[in-house]
């Protein structure tokens, strides 16, 4: 939109374009080619004034010379040219020959000039034979100036001019970019004179091209793409493909290609080639383009952009219906995806199926068709179609076809067929071609199983319906109606029984339903009877369906009197309206007679029986008679019928006499024809005629007086009149008395006075000067009664009042009860007393009545403006402007025009609230400029008791005729009230505030000036062409007077803006409604804006989602202003708001009545003034133009931007905080491998096709954890949203807004995600209506870790210990394992070899222990293990990061250590850690305990083996946990034979090395072999210390031991 101002609609002006910022450093023009432009001007200019110089020089030289050269030459005759002579001789002269002289010196420009060979001595030859030289046009090619750097589809426009002040310009720009917006002010009329055939020729035009100015800065953004719709395609049917976004248009391209092929390539899928959008709405937020993919896959599916282009058959998930009936057609519809194309269906026998034995059973359409059926093609029922999917994680809506086809089957009997489906008669991919099956359907037989109809009546033509199945059968139906005691069955032989139909009549299935059909059928008069109803089918036998009651009534009876209404007594002589309701049609000329209760209906007489007017007359055929004299009840008798029959439902009706209720008036004047006005019942009727007597008393003695009733109601006898005069003062009693009646019934009383008496007189405040009427209230008035005027403390005999001499009565009401006078022009103020005379010259009598007499002074009512104006005034298209009293300085005082645009309408009265009001004393000192005839006074008069209401049309001001009630004319919602004290205001500032102010002096005094503040609820909408007033009624008046002469229109209440205009699919929002005369109880909804005449057709279909129709409540509406919430559930939509207000029929668009551009409009402004809403609390930028759409509300997209967290850790619980535009709980996320794109399409389908392919799998695979959820927390709280969204409208609008609502979603996933997600993957998001998933952020997924591991440093070897770990997500299914080398498939040490973590802190899950025992080889000096962490149940190991030291178990201690020759002994080993499998060995003691060798180094007798232990390790150690506590000793049994030193040497359980055994002090421990047994013991107790005593007994045992040794080695040496 631009603004600006002596902007004309009838011509151009005004020249915008975009131009890229970075072309020009941000200018408009691009300033070296306009310098070029300039200089390649100036240079044409430059020639044309040298050409021009040079021509001037030219002008004025002289180019002439004289021949010279030439010689006497022969002329004429033989002589050739150019000979020549000295004399004619030499030229032969008698041939004519001459001899001629050159014409040397004379004057030549050119040689040709000379002759005789002479030439012309001019030295600027040259310049005179070259044409005058000519300066170049002033003119240069055209170049585009205004053009250059313009945007493509951003180039320079007109405006669209809208009013004076604004326009607009539409663009299309095809470049993302910031662009300048450039204006200039150009006039394409004159800048066509500027230039001719692609040249410029006047200077001005470059200016003009280069004369643009920079306005602001525009962002363009690529179209953007948020959804597509459907997400998926099926090849060979056309599709038509939706996409929701923004900044779409026709210019957009679309191609379907394949994922792996990317976009950035020249490639599609066939079918799917680059085209443009088929169409784009209004906004550029929806759009579609049709394709029909033809591509065969052979693949299940690929990936084709963002949509999934499936290879299968049509996805059937229903259809119907499941029973069909024979020889009936019937529509068989299916619904799925990829339906259509020229599909079949068929049904065949199930013993054939649907494929048969071969393919070409399969493809053919005859193959197994049940018997009567035959293919049929199926078609499509429509569009797409939106349809609910239950127990869906990944589509919320998707598209479904429906197809149809009409089958028939001609079987006779129930059996049950297969419904067969053909893709396509070819293979494509692994689908089969031919039919499949889809379901079964089961055939059964026509029936008629019940009848509808619950009545018939004799003699008539009438309907009977059928309940059943099938019968839209081909096979004909026949119905005969029989009497109740015979059976169908006698109908196949005989006829007797039958009262209604003939062999002939059937029903035919023509356009009935499958479950209802309507037989005519004639029951002959006079028939009463139960009826059997029997039907058969075409070759069937007759069956009874029901029976039913055939009567001879025709329905109930209604009395009404002769003014409609319905009587529950009737009243005698009165007419009587009888009207029957009957059942079956009446011919007319049937008869109804009126008889006493106590008698019955019967015979044929009209007459027998009947009352007095009740004798048997005919009906007409709608059943109505009208009887003059009253009845009880009635019966009928067809024409020629049998007797008269009570109908249905008949009562008797009381019987009651006439009477009368009210009579009026019951005061009368003696001697006086006087009007008495009666109302009852059977009053002055045709057939009883009435009287009122009078007598005197107290009861209906002998009457005095009669005076016969008149009808006054047309003899209806419910009001009637007559005139009674009486002579004779007092009271009277009257009765009623009627004809035929002895006896009058007394209906009140009547007083009669001797003259005329007043009550009242109007008015009762009088004007000087005034002609004016005056109305009499009281009694017995006559056409001599005289009146006049004294003054108030003046005697009825004194002098009259002036002006208020002797008048007459002109008029008299029929009562005598008011009278209207001549008028009277009373001349003075002050108070003036009535007095009355029977007649001219009577005496006066004092009426005691005193009215007031003053000077006129115009009623005023304080003139409705902005606060104070009634709730619906409008103001009529085109009337007078017209300026309120004391208002000289409004600048606008009704708005009757559109924004600029200049159109008069009907449109709401909207004031300049800033300017005051001034005053002057007198109104010659207004000033001229202002309109005339209208005070400028300020009021002062107190209004206190005058009555104010706005009339329909004029307020009655007529003096003349004064009225008791001068308001009666008012509108709804203007009835008359009277001035209250709280109804007065001071408004002495505002009628004569402002800088030229004067103080208005009244009866010397300043006084101030009072208005009256009323509020007025006009609830009635004015006819067209009707103006209403605002009229005020002085107190004592007895006429209303206009106030100011307003014009008031009231129109319907209408609503003219709604904020926000742009909300987010499924936010909550408060909307706020801004109209004129909003009330409780008016409705608004939200329809379809794309739609035509969405609001005025009030299609129920067109109701967009989330908008149906919300009444507005009492406690959230004012006049101007309403509060609704709505969620609108469809994105990518033109919402229009429709609006109705309480009362009326229609729904209307929104601003429809006052055509107002104010409805998401906000016109280009600055400063804190808006034209519309007033001053707002911030302060506007030239920038802010138009923002939204007129009457709609943008509903966008919900957005995900982002997620804040970046990285989690598998089985971790986990939440992620997303954020985006627009969030609602109904969003949905779920997490992918990064190697899967987002997108997807609906969850697993049964495929009710037997193809083979049996589910079909999602389309999407989310990770581990990462199925679709909800957010648990999101923030859609509606006053909040419309607060952010409102501030981009309205009166809350902020400088440089923007569309956006903020928001937050909390996804929790308490379970995390699964170990397999460990890695990068996508969040996606998708809305509730969106067809696939969006990316919204990465986050990685890392692996549960260990942090600490204790202890890591000197870990004994073979023994077990607990590894107590600290790490992130542990779980007891993970595992640890140790090994030993440089990774974690190195040789395991642990035992067992994988240990179960036994987690501690649950759910924390950050601690854990295992009981863990290494082992492997060793030595004597530190050894390293590396342990390693399995997160996923042992199929990968993971280094944990942690080294473990390790220190192999140690033999502290050996015993004994000496020992006898070839004696065995057992030697134990003490240590820190003995297992099974620890070894021991006896070496040298010169040799080193080394490798792994038993023998090696090993004295006689000392080779290494196992030691035994008491603790047992478990039968596969690897496997199972090793025994705690450890042993610490363990022993081997030795029988050495020498005498060698020894040591011993340790081989600890998988030890890499042998190692040697220290001693405390650090040293081998030595191993002594002696030769006798007493040695070794003699020397191992002194190593042993051994106690005292006892020595003598080992010494013999030893030499007993060692003569036995002895003796074995003699043996063996022997």
């Amino acid at each position: 939109m631009i603004q600006g101002v002596a902007f004309e609609s009838n011509r151009e002006q005004v020249h915008v374009k975009l131009v890229d910022t970075a072309l020009f450093g941000g200018e408009c023009n691009d300033a070296q080619l306009l310098n070029e432009t300039l200089d390649a001007w100036q240079a044409v200019v430059d020639k044309r004034e040298q050409v021009e110089d040079l021509v001037r020089f030219l002008a004025n030289f002289s180019f002439n010379g004289t021949c010279a050269g030439g010689d006497r030459n022969c002329v004429g005759g033989p002589a050739p040219a150019l000979t020549v002579c000295v004399v004619d001789n030499d030229c032969v002269p008698a041939l004519g020959g001459l001899c001629k002289d050159p014409n040397t010196g004379a004057t030549c420009l050119v040689d040709e000039e000379c002759n005789h060979g002479g030439f012309c001595n001019n030295s600027l030859y040259n310049l005179s034979t070259t044409p005058t030289p000519q300066p170049p046009p002033l003119r240069i090619p055209f170049v585009d100036l205004a053009e250059n750097g313009a945007i493509p589809g951003a180039h320079g426009q007109f405006i669209h001019v809208l009013s004076s002040e604004l326009g607009f310009v539409t663009f299309h720009p095809e470049a993302v970019t910031d662009a300048v917006i450039c204006v200039a002010v150009r006039d394409p009329e004159a800048e066509r004179d500027y230039q001719d055939g692609g040249y410029i020729t006047d200077q001005a035009l470059i200016f003009a091209m280069a004369s643009y100015r920079p306005f602001g800065i525009v962002t363009i953004e690529s179209p953007i793409v948020s959804e597509v719709f459907p997400d998926h395609v099926f090849t060979h049917v056309q599709t038509e493909i939706v996409f929701g976004g923004s900044g779409l248009s026709l210019s957009v391209n679309v191609k379907l290609v394949h994922s792996a092929q990317g976009c950035e390539g020249s490639g599609s899928v066939p079918g799917g080639e680059s085209r443009p959008l088929d169409w784009v709405n209004s906004l550029g937020t929806n759009a579609s383009v049709k394709m029909t993919i033809t591509e065969q896959i052979t693949a299940g599916f690929q990936r084709a952009g963002s949509v999934w282009l499936k290879n299968r058959p049509p996805i059937v998930i229903g259809f119907a219906p499941h029973v069909m009936f024979r020889n009936e057609p019937t529509e068989v519809r299916l619904q799925g995806s990829g339906l259509g194309a020229g599909q079949k269906i068929k049904l065949v026998y199930p013993e054939a199926g649907c494929r048969g034995p071969d393919l070409l059973s399969a493809v053919h359409d005859e193959w197994g068709v049940a018997g009567g059926s035959h293919a049929s093609v199926v078609a499509r029922l429509g569009g797409k179609r939106w349809a609910a999917i239950e127990n869906d994680l990944y589509a919320n809506e998707t598209t479904y076809s429906r197809v149809a086809a009409t089958l028939i089957v001609g079987h006779s009997s129930e059996e049950e067929l297969l419904l067969c489906l053909k893709y396509s008669s070819m293979a494509n991919g692994h689908v089969a071609p031919g039919y499949h099956q889809i379901g079964a359907v089961t055939v059964r037989e026509p029936a008629v199983t019940g009848v509808a109809t619950q009545q018939l009546y004799a003699g008539h033509m009438q309907e009977l319906a059928l309940e059943g199945q099938g019968l839209r059968s081909r096979d004909a139906l026949e119905v005969r109606i029989v009497q109740a005691y015979c059976g169908c069955e006698t109908l196949a032989t005989d006829d007797s029984c039958a009262t209604a139909g003939g062999w002939g009549v059937r029903v035919l299935p023509s356009g009935v339903a499958s479950a209802l059909v309507r037989a005519k059928v004639v029951i002959p008069e006079g028939v009463s009877t139960t009826g059997r109803v029997c039907c058969r089918f075409q070759g069937q036998a007759w069956t009874a369906v029901g029976e039913i009651p055939i009567g001879l009534s025709v329905g109930s009876v209604r009395v009404r009197n002769g003014a409609g209404l319905e009587l529950d007594e009737i009243i005698e002589g009165e007419p009587l309206v009888v009207e029957l309701l009957v059942d079956a049609a009446l011919r007319g000329g049937e008869l109804v007679k009126l008889i006493p209760s106590e008698q019955e209906c019967r015979g044929t007489c009209s007459l027998a029986g009947a009352l007095d007017g009740g004798y048997g007359q005919a009906i007409n055929a709608s059943g109505v008679r009208i009887f003059q004299e009253g009845g009880q009840r009635g019966g009928t008798l067809t024409a020629g019928g049998s007797s008269y029959l009570s109908p249905v439902g008949a009562s008797a009706w009381p019987l009651r006499k006439p009477f009368v209720s009210t009579m009026q008036p019951t005061l009368l004047r003696a001697r006086t024809d006087t009007q008495v006005a009666v109302g009852g019942r059977g009053l002055a009727t045709r057939a009883l005629a009435a009287w009122i007597t009078t007598s005197r008393g107290s009861s209906c003695g002998a009457p005095s007086s009669a005076w016969q009733l008149q009808s006054a109601d047309g003899g209806v006898g419910m009001a009637a009149h007559t005139r009674i005069t009486l002579t004779q003062t007092g009271l009277y009693v009257a009765c009623l008395r009627v004809s035929g009646v002895a006896e009058s019934v007394k209906i009140g009383e009547v007083f009669v006075e001797a003259s005329a008496k007043v009550t009242e007189v109007l008015p009762t405040t009088w004007l000087v000067g005034n002609e004016t009427a005056m109305l009499l209230v009281g009694r017995g008035f006559t056409v001599t009664t005289r009146v006049k005027w004294v003054r108030a403390e003046d005697d009825c005999d004194a002098e009259a009042f002036p002006g208020g001499s002797e008048r007459g009565v002109v008029e008299l009401s029929g009562a005598a009860n008011e009278a209207l006078t001549e008028t009277f022009s009373l001349e003075a103020d002050g108070e003036a007393r009535l007095c009355t005379a029977e007649a001219r010259g009577a005496e006066y009598n004092d009426t005691r009545i005193v009215v007031v007499v003053r000077e006129w002074e115009a009623p005023l009512l304080l003139y409705p403006a902005i606060g104070r104006k009634s709730d619906t005034q409008r103001v009529e298209a085109a009337m007078t402007r017209v300026v309120p009293a004391c208002a000289a300085t409004w600048q606008s005082a009704w708005l009757l025009t559109g924004p600029g645009d200049f159109v008069s309408r009907d449109t709401p009265a909207i004031v300049d609230w800033q300017d005051t009001f001034k005053c002057w004393k007198a109104d010659e000192e207004v000033p001229p400029t202002y309109p005339q005839g209208v005070g400028y006074r300020p009021p002062g008069e107190d209004s206190l008791g005058d009555t104010i209401f706005v009339a329909r049309n004029a307020c009655g001001g007529d003096l003349t005729k004064p009225s008791r009630s001068p308001a009666a004319d008012s509108v709804p919602g203007g009835e008359p009230f009277v001035v209250t004290p709280d109804m007065i205001v001071d408004v002495t500032s505002e009628m004569c505030g402002g800088s030229q102010a004067v103080s208005v002096q009244v009866t010397g005094a300043n006084r101030r000036a009072t208005g009256v503040e009323v509020f007025l609820t006009l609830t009635e909408v004015s006819k067209t062409g009707e103006f209403h007033r605002i009229c005020a009624i002085p107190r004592g008046f007895a006429q209303s007077f206009d106030v100011a002469g307003i014009d008031l229109k009231v129109g319907p209440p209408v609503l003219v803006g709604v904020e926000p205009s742009v909300v987010f699919a499924g936010m909550r929002v408060k909307y706020t409604l801004l109209g004129l005369g909003l009330q409780p109880g008016d409705q608004v909804k939200v329809m379809d804006g794309e739609l035509y005449r969405a609001c005025l057709d009030d299609n129920a279909s067109s109701t967009i989602e989330g908008g149906a129709s919300i009444v507005l409540s009492a406690n959230q509406t004012t006049s101007f202003m309403s509060s609704i919430e709505m969620q609108l559930l469809s994105p990518s939509t033109h919402a229009r708001m429709c609006y109705r207000y309480r009362g009326s029929e229609h729904w209307e668009e929104m601003t429809s009545k006052t055509q107002l551009r104010t409805s998401g409009y906000l016109y280009g402004y600055e400063g804190n003034m808006h034209f519309f809403f007033g001053e707002i609390p911030t302060p506007q930028g030239a920038e802010n133009r138009v923002l939204g759409d007129n009457q709609t509300i943008s509903v966008l997209a919900p957005r995900a931007t982002g997620i804040r967290e970046q990285e989690t850790v598998a089985r971790e619980p986990f939440t992620m905080t997303v954020d985006g535009n627009g969030l609602t709980e109904d969003g949905r996320y779920i997490v992918v491998p990064e190697r899967v794109g987002c997108g997807g399409t609906a969850n697993a389908r049964v495929n009710l096709v037997q193809d083979g392919s049996g589910t079909i799998e999602p389309h999407i695979q989310t990770v581990e954890g990462g199925d679709s959820r909800a957010p648990a927390a999101v923030e859609n709280d509606a006053e909040d949203n419309a607060e952010m969204l409102r501030q981009c409208s309205g009166t809350a609008l902020l400088n440089r807004c923007r569309y956006s609502a903020p928001s937050t979603d909390i996804v929790e996933l308490p379970s995390g995600f699964g170990v397999s997600a460990i890695g990068v993957a996508r969040v996606c998001y998708r809305y509730h209506r969106a067809a696939e998933y969006a990316e919204v952020g990465v986050i990685k997924i890392l692996p549960p870790y260990i942090t600490s591991a204790t202890p890591t440093t000197d870990v004994l070897l073979n023994k077990p210990f607990v590894l107590r770990l600290r790490g992130r997500s542990l779980a007891s299914t993970d595992l640890i394992k140790v090994v030993k080398g440089l990774s974690c498939s190195a040789s395991i040490s642990s035992r067992p070899y994988f240990m179960p973590l036994n987690v501690t802190d649950a759910p924390t899950n950050s601690l854990a222990s295992v009981l863990v025992t290494l082992t492997g080889p060793g030595d004597s000096s530190l050894g390293t293990r590396k342990l390693c962490y399995s997160f996923d149940g042992g199929n990968t190991f993971v280094d944990a990061g942690f080294t473990l030291t390790v220190v192999s178990p140690t033999v502290t201690r050996v015993f004994p250590t000496v020992l006898s020759l070839t004696a065995e002994r057992r030697i134990n080993l003490y240590g820190n850690a003995i297992n099974e499998g620890d070894r021991v060995k006896i070496i040298h003691a010169s040799s080193r305990c080394q490798g792994t060798d038993d023998k090696e180094g090993a004295v006689y007798g000392g080779e290494g083996r196992l030691l035994d232990v008491d603790v047992k390790l478990p039968s596969d150690p690897g496997l199972e946990q090793w025994p705690r506590p450890v042993a610490t000793s363990g022993s081997a049994v030795f029988l050495l034979p020498r005498t060698d030193a020894a040591t011993v040497c340790y081989l600890h359980r998988e030890a890499a090395s042998w190692q040697p055994v220290l001693g405390a002090d650090g040293n081998a421990v030595q191993i002594q072999v002696v030769s006798t047994v007493e040695e070794a013991l003699a020397l191992q107790k002194s190593s042993a210390s051994p106690r005292a005593g006892g020595g003598s007994q080992r010494s013999v045992l030893g030499a007993l031991v060692l003569a036995g040794v002895g003796l074995l080695a003699a043996i063996r040496s022997a």
